[in-house]
C-alpha cells in the first residue's frame, strides 16, 4: 500500500463500443427500419499526473520497471523501459475536496466531508509524457479498468456506517462495476514514506455455494464454490471422517459422500481461524434448479400472481415477471407477489443470484375463478378412509385433483360431478382442484382421515 499526494490531476474516460447498427430498405431503396443497439463501456482509462515522484507508487502501478533502493532499503527511485508488464494489477482510490471541519452543513457534527473515488482493479499502465522543468519533474501515467473485480467491501474503513468508519456496505461495489464514487465523512489516509504494510482486517464469514453433479443418481456428490471475498484460502471441513482441505479463494471443489442424511460444511479462514462459515446439507442433495410454484392473488381480478419459491440453501434469488417490469430479489426461501397490467401469457423466472440455475412457470392473465369444491366422506366406505370430491369448475373444462399423499387423478367428467379416492394411511390431507386449463386457477380444502 502507498499513500500519496503528489498527483496533480486524474482523469477518468470511458472506452465505449458503439451498439450494432442495423438497416432494411425496401426493393426502391426507401429505408424501413433503422436501429442501433446499445452503446457498452469495454473499459475506463485512467490518467494521472504527478507532480512529485514517489518511486514506490510509480513502481507499483508499473511493474516491469525496476526499483532503485539506498543502503537503507528505502526506495530512492526507479529505471524502466521496454516491454510494459500486464500481467499483474493494481487498486487506485482517490480522495477529494477536503474541507475545513464544520465548514460543511450537511457533514453531521462537523465531521468534515469528502469525495471517495475507486477504481477497484487496473491493468496495463503505460507512461507518458515526462516533463523537468526548474528543477521538478513531473510525468504522467495511463492505465485502464479491467472487469471481474473481487474488491467486494474492500480492506480500507473508508465510510461512515452506523456512525462509525467501516469498509463499504455490502452491494454497493458489484463485481460487474469499473468504479465507485461516494461522498464520505471518514477522513482520508495520512501520508506515509514508501510501501506501508497493509494491515488485513477481520473478513467476514465466506460464502458456500453447494451445487450437484449433473445426471449423478442419487446425488451424493457436492460442489462447493468458495467465495471468502479476495482475503484468501479457507479449510473446508466436510462434516464426515474425509480430511480437510485448503480451498483457494473463487475455487470449486468436489466431494463425495457415503452415507445419507443430513451434514454440516464447515468453511475457516486459514489467516483468521476465528472466522467460520457453516452450510448445513442433506444428502442425496435436492435438485440445483431453485423449485417455483405459483398461485392466484387474491383481491386482483385475476391480474396478481403469487411467487412461492425454494432455493434450497443456496443463497438470493431474483425473480422475473416475465412483463419488463423490475426483477424482484429474495431470499433463498420466499413468496412475492405481482399484479399484471395487461392480459397475455407470461413466464415466471426464479434464478439464484449467484449459480447459473433457474425455475420457469407460466402464468395465463387474467386468472378466471377457481373451482368450487366440496369434500366429504363416501358412504361406501365404512371404515371412514374414502373421501367424496365434488367438483364444479363453472364451464371452463376439465380439473385436475392432487389428494395430498403423493397421488394425482383427473377431477369429474363434468360440472357437479363427484370423485373418490382411498387413503391408506391415517392422517391430515390437503386436496387441491386446478382447472387444467389455467392451473393457476386452483383451490383447496383439508381433511383428516379417518373421517369422524
Amino acid at each position: 500500500m502507498v499513500v500519496s499526494k503528489g498527483y496533480v490531476s486524474a482523469t477518468i474516460s470511458p472506452e465505449v463500443e458503439e451498439g450494432e447498427e442495423t438497416t432494411e430498405r425496401d426493393a426502391g431503396g426507401e429505408l424501413l427500419l433503422s436501429e442501433q443497439g446499445d452503446d457498452e463501456i469495454k473499459w475506463w482509462t485512467l490518467e494521472i499526473v504527478f507532480g512529485r515522484v514517489d518511486p514506490d507508487l510509480v513502481t507499483l502501478m508499473m511493474p516491469s520497471w525496476q526499483p532503485i533502493r539506498d543502503e537503507n532499503g528505502i526506495t530512492i527511485g526507479f529505471s524502466g523501459g521496454g516491454r510494459l508488464a500486464v500481467d499483474g494489477g493494481f487498486a487506485v482510490e482517490l480522495w477529494m475536496d477536503a474541507k475545513v471541519e464544520g465548514e460543511d452543513a450537511c457533514a453531521g457534527g462537523g465531521s468534515g466531508q469528502w469525495g471517495y473515488f475507486l477504481l477497484p482493479s487496473m491493468r496495463g499502465t503505460a507512461p507518458g509524457e515526462i516533463t523537468i522543468e526548474n528543477g521538478l519533474v513531473s510525468f504522467t501515467l495511463n492505465g485502464r479498468t479491467r472487469k471481474g473485480s473481487r474488491w467486494g467491501r474492500g480492506p480500507y474503513r473508508v465510510v461512515n456506517v452506523d456512525g462509525v468508519p467501516d469498509r463499504l456496505p455490502e452491494g454497493w461495489l458489484r463485481p460487474s462495476d469499473d468504479f465507485l464514487l461516494v461522498t464520505t465523512g471518514v477522513r482520508p489516509p495520512a501520508v506515509e514514506a514508501g510501501c506501508q504494510e497493509l494491515v488485513r482486517p477481520t473478513p467476514e464469514p465466506a460464502d458456500l455455494y453447494v451445487s450437484g453433479v449433473a445426471g449423478q443418481t442419487p446425488r451424493n456428490t457436492v460442489r462447493v464454490r468458495v467465495d471468502n471475498h479476495g482475503f484468501g484460502p479457507v479449510t473446508l471441513d466436510w462434516g464426515d471422517a474425509a480430511a480437510d482441505v485448503v480451498v483457494a479463494d473463487g475455487t470449486t471443489v468436489e466431494h463425495t459422500y457415503s452415507g445419507t442424511g443430513p451434514q454440516t460444511i464447515t468453511a475457516t479462514d486459514v489467516a483468521t481461524p476465528t472466522v467460520q462459515a457453516t452450510r448445513a446439507i442433506t444428502i442425496p442433495l435436492p435438485p440445483d434448479e431453485p423449485s417455483l410454484a405459483l398461485e392466484a392473488a387474491p383481491n386482483t381480478s385475476g391480474f396478481g400472481i403469487v411467487a412461492e419459491w425454494d432455493n434450497h440453501g443456496n443463497g438470493p434469488v431474483l425473480v422475473d415477471w416475465g412483463d419488463a417490469s423490475p426483477e424482484t430479489a429474495g431470499a433463498s426461501t420466499g413468496t412475492a407477489t405481482h399484479t399484471y397490467t395487461n392480459p397475455g401469457v407470461y413466464t415466471v423466472t426464479v434464478r439464484d443470484a449467484h449459480r447459473p440455475y433457474r425455475a420457469r412457470r407460466e402464468a395465463a392473465v387474467p386468472i378466471p375463478g377457481a373451482p368450487t369444491i366440496t369434500v366429504a366422506e363416501d358412504p361406501g366406505d365404512a371404515s371412514g378412509n374414502t373421501a367424496r370430491l365434488t367438483v364444479d369448475n363453472h364451464g371452463r373444462g376439465l380439473t385436475a385433483v392432487s389428494w395430498g399423499d403423493t397421488t394425482t387423478s383427473a377431477g369429474p367428467a363434468t360440472d357437479g360431478g363427484t370423485v373418490s379416492h382411498a387413503y391408506t394411511t391415517p392422517g391430515t390431507y390437503t386436496i387441491r382442484v386446478w382447472s387444467v386449463a389455467n392451473p393457476l386457477s386452483a383451490a383447496e380444502d383439508e381433511i383428516t382421515i379417518p373421517f369422524p
